[in-house]
């Protein structure tokens, strides 16, 4: 039976993020009734992808192709805010901090999800908005603290993504990572969701074909604090 008493907030730094990340993961929870709110800390407008085409209006094409694939994910809510590409970093660490906390006191969430420390490619955006989520969690009281969980790509596939790319993918180690969620029936849902991004996905980058190739239907986390467990693996964040 469909469970809408669970709510998870992600928070990441671009429109496309959640659905070239975990967008497997967040559909699944999202048939299963999970209320998923997403938020794009920026609006994405200066990728060097659909740059030609769209020019200025960049920011406003990705702004309407979240919405898309929020739709194709079945999320309940995405904001996109206009925090400046590639200026995370510049960006007051107390007020990332706050737009999390924030959000958390307004959502509730059980589970609070962001990429890993080191930004799946390393972006700062990534690990700017990342550490802002990490500080928000680490400085409620305990017993308010939602779950966290950053979204992880194993070091065995990011090295191969590295040898197919100058893309400097980070990976985390296997014994690090505590949470597998099979997302094999969801596929093709990730998929529309990552083709609602049309300015980031047409044509397909060849290493996100790969990596969702090797990842062979399964997304991988690692639970941060209480709760995590190195020992065994878990099949539901919400556990």
């Amino acid at each position: 039976m469909p469970d809408k008493s669970r709510s998870l907030l992600c928070i990441f730094a671009h429109p496309d993020d959640e659905s070239f990340g975990p967008g497997g993961t967040l559909a699944k929870y999202a048939a299963s009734g999970t209320r998923i709110t997403v938020i794009s800390a920026t609006r994405g407008e200066g990728s060097t992808l659909g740059r030609e085409t769209h020019q200025a209006k960049l920011g406003d094409v990705r702004e309407a192709e979240m919405r898309c694939a929020s739709e194709a994910l079945g999320l309940a809510e995405s904001r996109v805010l206009h925090y400046p590409y590639t200026g995370l970093n510049d960006v007051d660490d107390g007020e990332l901090c706050n737009l999390v906390t924030n959000a958390i006191a307004e959502l509730k969430p059980d589970v609070v999800m962001a990429f890993g420390p080191g930004g799946i490619t390393g972006n700062p955006d990534h690990v700017a908005i990342t550490r802002a989520a990490t500080s928000a969690i680490q400085r409620m009281p305990q017993q308010l603290r939602p779950s966290l969980f950053y979204w992880a790509i194993p070091e065995a596939i990011a090295s191969r993504l590295r040898e197919l790319s100058d893309i400097p993918f980070v990976g985390v180690p296997k014994q690090d990572i505590n949470t597998v969620i099979d997302t094999s029936d969801f596929l093709e849902t990730q998929l529309n969701a990552i083709r609602c991004h049309k300015s980031q996905s047409d044509p397909m980058p060849p290493v996100l074909t790969e990596r969702l190739k090797m990842h062979a239907g399964d997304e991988y986390f690692v639970r941060v604090g209480p709760g995590a467990d190195s020992e065994n693996i878990s099949n539901d964040i919400f556990s």
